[in-house]
Parts: structure tokens; C-alpha cells; sequence
């Protein structure tokens, strides 16, 4: 699709959609049972005495003339079930389910289409077609996006993928990615619409599909475009051109020009944008389509009206109003006028400038107010036609009484007697339905201000509300450690924090007094708003504990944390439990004049948790070098009960553990292992978890927060995140 500051569109009124049903309809009965019999005698041709070859005559001729003859095809599918169930042969039975939801899709009975699908997943099933039963589950998908269930699409649409991935279907991976990207534009959800974008966009470079890869670069471009990334949207606009070249399709090169050209126009970069525009006119030119030479004139107009270059922007103007007048294209021409009124304007023309402007209201009017006129000039037809009637009655009339020798004068009198009456009530009739059309348009246009003055109140609350939230977010991070403080104190460690909304239920905290550092991550209650709001009392609390009330056994640390928590709630006067669930450790690297076990150890641990673990990864070999293939993984138990409002409250636990050179300290919340994806929609649990820290312990800290991210993302697939995730390593 091309970029422009003025889209034409042609709203279509009940009216006109009734007069084109009944138009269709006239010349469908002209050709229907022409086609009936020529179907049928197709059908006769093939049939025999052979139910299967019954069965296939029907399923080939149905298949190719579903969407041409779709009342033929009803009757021929009813008739193959029928023979199906008699002759019990079920084989043909699900391709006949998945026309029937075809054609019913055609006819927009989406209700009988979704029922159709559904029965042929059913038997599908039955067969063991597993590929055909991932189609339908796309098809269903599909009718739930028209019907605006996008939730029930991407339902669907989530089960087609996750069969083309367990069949290694690529042809079904793909149409499953392109329907949920169309999905998720729908939504505005960009990022996932790219991403799905993105995966059939692999597919067809990899075999060779240069049209639809093409159509991938642009679909991406235009949604950046629309999130307002502008840099993202150029290239992928710029690979878009680069391959309409390649193909030399002509009408997508000046497609691409245009785009790009409005990326410069909204960057404010006018003359990158007219070399642009310009170089797409000398397409459009040898194309000689209006539709785009309109765009491009009036593109040209507006960049040369930012160049203060006012007459050739008078100049394109004047060039895409005669397009307008030549199609009629009321909205082309209302734009035209609107950019002819801003010319006059700012050549201090006022008269001509008020001129253009006053038609341009008086198109946008007429837009709106088109059927209500089209209405009174039927009625002004109908009355004309009435009239000329009654002038014919009243010749008949006049013959009638001369035959009966009434004299000249009364006939005259009569005549216009009756056309003043008829006359008369012609008019007021007339004018009754005026009324009550301007009454109607009148009630159309307050409504629609109305509707209008509400949606920019919803969308002013949506606003503010997101504002408030981003603002949230920035009070929320100024409570977590910073980018440098992590660098500068955890140099062989990482923190991997994903929150599930803009703001987090989860926190990381990280603190250092003396030779001790202290490090923790924590899970509050809720997630979003509620839950980063618990985060920063928590956080705030345990900051207190240690700097102010110099508490540092991690322990008592927690009691004191859960004491500050609880006195924070208490003061509302309502019953709150809401609190954290945290693994809290403090390092303390100078060790020496300690009574250690071991004499090589390098770092001493303290922990304590309240219902999250600590896991120490150490190599099991000699030299406890972190590329050995031998680990194991330790875990300390916290205990359980969260820090806050509880049913019973205990002291917590601080441990000791003695590290040395190669070990490594993973504390987690519980969004990792709880997320649900995989081939199978489940949760990932922790024995996976586990394993997975096991096997990456070859690699460097930064590593690893990169393999757990993407293990992460590839899990969770296309499904929602459930919960934040926050995980923290440090490697001795």
C-alpha cells in the first residue's frame, strides 16, 4: 500500500448496497438455471452405478466451481453426504465438510462456515490427517477475524502452528504465521505482528518466492511506519523497492517511492522526500494510473509548500484536482480544495483562500449528507412521475365529459381544479419527507459529533492512564539498581529481568555496606500496577533494614523487612497481605581470620528465603574450571512463607555456604519455570530449568543471559507471558 496524506475512500450506504444486491440478483436468475443444468449434466456425466465414483465426481466438481456456483455445490454436497452415510465410504466425507464451510465463508454465514470446519477437524481427526485438521483450525481462525473474536482467532490460528511444527509442515507454518500477523495488526500489537511477519518472510526467501517476500517487506515497513519507527520502517521499505526492481514490477516500485518519500516527508527531510515523490511520478507517469498520479501531486504539492517553493506547489495542486474532476472523486477533490485553501492562504489571498475552504466543507457535508439527497431527488422523480399520471387522467377525464356535452368553461375549471389538488398534495408530500429527512440528517450529524466527542474522551483517558502507568514504570526503575552499579559490583554475574507489563510485580535489589554485598530477587504480590506499587514498599523496606537499622544477616534481615512491610499496610486500616516472595543473599569476598572449612575457599554466602531457592552450580572435576562437562547443582531450601501478612510467622533462616573458584549462585522468581509454551502449551517447570543452567555452564555469564532470554522467547512462542521473570547469576 502506498503512503499518502489524503486517502481516498467511497463509503458504502444501505442504499447503494440494496441496489447492488438487487441488480446482482436480476442477473443471477438470468444465468442460474443455465448454470444449474450445465452442473448437473456434469455431474450425470461422471456418475455411474459406482458410489465412489459418485463420491468423486461430486468432490472435483464442487471443489472447482464452489465460489461460482455456490447453491449448485449446496445441493451436490448434500447429495455426496447422503450417498457417504448410506454407502457408510466416510473418505470423502471431510473434504465435503471443508467446501460446505468454504462456501458458507463466501456467503458470510460464518456461523454454518465455523460449524462446517469444525465437523471436518472431527473427522479429519478420524482419518489421521493431522496437516488437513491444522488447516481447518486456520480457516476458523480466519472466519473469527472477520467476525472481530480476535481472541478466538488467535485461538484457532495458535493451533494451526503448533500442528505445522509438530508436522513439520512448512506451507501450514507459514499461512498460520500470515494470519496471526493479520491478527495482530488488527490488535495494534505490533511486535508480534512483525514477528509473525518475519517467520513466512524466511520462507519464501529460502524458496525463491520473491513476489511474496516482497509483499513481507512492505506489510513490516507499514507497521512500522504506523508505531511511528520511521528508521525500522526504511528499511524495510528500501528491501521492499530493492526487490520490486528485481521483478520489475513497476507499480510496486512506485509504491516503494512514495512510501519512502513519506518517511522523509514525516521526518521533516522535504527535499529527501521530493527526489523521492519524483522519482515515483516517472512510474506513474508510464503507468498513467490516477490513483497513484493523485497521491503523488498531491505529495509533490505539500513537500514543495514546506519548501516555500508556492508555485510549483500551486502547480501539482491544479494537477491533482483535474484527476479529481476527471474520476469525480468527491473525497479527491475535498483534499484538493483543503491544500488549495492553505496555498491561498499563505500567499495572504484571504477571498480565495475562504473560497476553497468553503467548498472544501461543503464536499465533506455532501459526503455525509449524499444519501439524504439522493433520497429527495427519488421522491422528486417519483412526484414528477405522479403528475404527469394525473395530467393523463384528466385528458381522459376531459374527453369524457365533452362526450356527455358539459360545457367548455367546466371542463376548463375541473382540470385545473384537480391539478391544484393534485399539485398541492404532490408538494406537501414532498415536503413531509424533507422534513423528515433533515430531521434524520439533522439527529445523523449530533450522533455522530457525539460519537466523535466520546471517542476523543476515551482516547484522552487512554492516554492519561498510559502516561500514568510509563510514569509508574519511572519510579518503579528509580528504586532498582542502576546499569552501572550492576557493571561495577556483579562483573561475572548478569540480571536477566523481563517484566510481563510495563511495569513489574518482580524487582531485583542490590545494596553494598562494607565488605558485604548483598543482592536479591524478589516477587511481589500481583504483577502490572498493583504489583510494582507492593515492589517499592518492599524494596524501600529492605533498603531501611540494612542501611538504617544496620541488619545484616540475611535472616533477620527478612524479619525486619517483613516487620517494616507489615506496619506500612497496617496503617490503611484494612486487612492487606499483600507482600513478597524473595531469595536474598550477601557475599563477602574478604575471608581472611574467618574459621572456614576449607581452605581454598574464596567467597563466603550467607542466604535466606522466603519460598524462593538458592541454586549453586559447581564443577565436579579437580581443576573446577567452568569448561569441565561435569556439574553438579546444589539447592538450599527457603522457607516457606512469604515476607509479609501471614497465618503464622517464623523466624527465617540464614545459611552459610562456603564458595569457591568456578561456582556459580543462581537466584530466581518464579516466572521462568511457571511460563506455559512449548509444542505442547505447557509449563516449563523447573526440572527443565535445571537442565538447562547445567548445560550452559561452558559459557561466559553474558552468555547465558543471552541463551535463557532466547530459550525464554522460543518456549513461550506466540502464547501470552504469564508472569515477570527475573533471574540473577553470579559466577565466583
Amino acid at each position: 500500500m502506498g503512503f499518502s496524506f489524503f486517502i481516498i475512500f467511497i463509503e458504502k450506504t444501505e442504499l447503494m448496497r440494496y441496489l447492488i444486491t438487487c441488480i446482482f440478483l436480476f442477473f443471477q436468475t438470468l444465468v442460474v438455471a443455465q448454470n444449474m443444468d450445465s452442473l448437473w449434466a456434469e455431474y450425470e456425466k461422471y456418475t455411474t452405478n459406482d458410489d465412489t465414483l459418485i463420491l468423486s465426481s461430486i468432490y472435483k466438481i464442487t471443489k472447482a466451481n464452489k465460489f461460482s456456483q455456490p447453491d449448485t455445490c449446496l445441493h451436490l454436497l448434500q447429495r455426496g453426504l447422503q450417498v457417504s452415510e448410506k454407502t457408510n465410504y466416510n473418505v470423502y466425507v471431510p473434504f465435503f465438510y471443508e467446501i460446505l464451510g468454504d462456501i458458507y465463508w463466501q456467503l458470510t454465514q460464518f456461523q454454518k462456515s465455523i460449524q462446517y470446519y469444525e465437523l471436518a477437524v472431527s473427522t479429519y481427526k478420524d482419518l489421521g490427517e493431522n496437516v488437513n485438521v491444522g488447516y481447518m483450525h486456520a480457516n476458523i481462525g480466519y472466519v473469527y477475524m472477520d467476525l472481530g473474536n480476535y481472541k478466538m482467532a488467535l485461538n484457532e490460528m495458535q493451533k494451526a502452528l503448533t500442528i505445522a511444527k509438530k508436522e513439520a509442515n512448512t506451507d501450514l507454518e507459514v499461512l498460520s504465521h500470515t494470519y496471526l500477523a493479520n491478527v495482530y495488526s488488527l490488535l495494534n500489537h505490533f511486535d508480534k505482528a512483525i514477528l509473525s511477519y518475519k517467520s513466512a518472510l524466511q520462507y519464501y526467501l529460502k524458496n525463491g518466492q520473491t513476489k511474496n517476500a516482497q509483499m513481507c517487506y512492505n506489510n513490516i515497513g507499514t507497521i512500522f511506519f504506523q508505531d511511528n519507527q520511521l528508521d525500522s520502517a526504511e528499511i524495510y521499505f528500501h528491501q521492499s523497492l530493492a526487490m520490486g526492481k528485481k521483478i520489475g514490477d513497476t507499480k510496486n516500485i512506485a509504491n516503494g517511492l512514495l512510501n519512502l518519500g513519506s518517511i522523509a516527508y514525516k521526518k521533516q527531510e522535504f527535499e529527501v522526500a521530493k527526489s523521492f515523490y519524483n522519482e515515483a511520478l516517472s512510474y506513474n507517469l508510464q503507468r498513467g494510473d490516477e490513483s497513484q498520479l493523485f497521491k503523488n501531486y498531491i505529495n509533490l504539492s505539500n513537500v514543495y509548500y514546506n519548501l516555500n517553493d508556492f508555485k510549483s506547489s500551486y502547480d501539482y495542486a491544479l494537477k491533482a484536482k483535474e484527476i479529481a474532476e476527471k474520476t469525480n472523486n468527491i473525497k479527491a477533490k475535498s483534499s484538493v480544495l483543503a491544500t488549495l485553501a492553505s496555498y491561498y492562504k499563505r500567499k495572504k489571498d484571504y477571498k480565495k483562500a475562504l473560497e476553497n475552504f468553503e467548498l472544501h466543507v461543503q464536499l465533506e457535508d455532501s459526503i455525509l449528507g449524499a444519501e439524504q439527497t439522493k433520497q429527495i431527488n427519488e421522491l422528486a422523480a417519483k412526484y414528477e412521475n405522479e403528475r404527469k399520471e394525473l395530467e393523463i387522467l384528466n385528458l381522459e377525464k376531459d374527453k369524457q365529459l365533452k362526450e356527455v356535452l358539459l360545457s367548455e368553461k367546466e371542463i376548463k375549471l375541473q382540470q385545473e381544479g384537480m391539478y391544484r389538488v393534485g399539485l398541492i398534495i404532490g408538494i406537501l408530500f414532498v415536503l413531509i419527507i424533507a422534513v423528515f429527512i433533515f430531521i434524520g440528517y439533522r439527529n445523523k450529524s449530533k450522533s455522530h459529533a457525539i460519537i466523535s466527542k466520546q471517542k476523543h474522551v476515551v482516547e484522552e483517558k487512554n492516554r492519561e492512564i498510559t502516561d500514568s502507568i510509563i510514569y509508574a514504570k519511572r519510579i518503579q526503575e528509580a528504586t532498582l539498581p542502576s546499569r552501572n552499579l550492576l557493571m561495577e559490583t556483579l562483573k561475572n554475574g548478569f540480571v536477566l529481568y523481563q517484566p510481563k507489563d510495563i511495569v513489574s510485580g518482580d524487582f531485583y535489589w542490590l545494596e553494598q555496606k562494607e565488605d558485604q554485598l548483598f543482592f536479591a530477587a524478589a516477587d511481589c504480590t500481583g504483577h502490572g500496577v498493583p504489583g510494582a506499587m507492593v515492589s517499592v514498599v518492599c524494596s524501600n523496606s529492605l533498603s531501611k533494614a540494612l542501611l538504617e537499622d544496620n541488619i545484616v544477616a540475611p535472616g533477620e534481615l527478612l524479619d525486619k523487612t517483613r516487620e517494616l512491610v507489615v506496619q506500612r499496610f497496617a496503617k490503611s486500616g484494612e486487612d492487606v497481605k499483600d507482600g513478597m516472595d524473595i531469595a536474598l543473599c550477601s557475599l563477602r569476598f574478604d575471608v581472611n581470620g574467618l574459621k572456614l572449612n576449607e581452605p581454598d575457599t574464596t567467597a563466603l554466602l550467607q542466604y535466606a528465603g522466603a519460598n524462593n531457592p538458592l541454586w549453586i552450580v559447581r564443577p565436579i572435576s579437580k581443576n573446577r574450571e567452568p569448561q569441565t562437562l561435569n556439574f553438579e547443582l546444589v539447592e538450599i531450601k527457603p522457607n516457606k512463607q512469604p515476607v509479609g501478612k501471614y497465618f503464622r510467622n517464623e523466624p527465617f533462616t540464614t545459611h552459610a555456604v562456603e564458595l569457591k573458584k568456578g561456582d556459580t549462585i543462581y537466584i530466581f522468581t518464579d516466572g521462568f519455570a511457571d511460563q506455559f509454551g512449548g509444542p505442547k502449551g505447557k509449563k516449563m517447570m523447573y526440572k527443565p530449568f535445571k537442565e538447562l543452567l547445567l548445560s550452559i555452564q561452558n559459557k561466559s555469564m553474558d552468555e547465558q543471559k543471552i541463551i535463557l532470554g532466547q530459550h525464554f522467547d522460543n518456549w513461550k512462542g506466540e502464547l501470552e507471558q504469564v508472569d515477570d521473570v527475573c533471574v540473577i547469576g553470579v559466577r565466583i
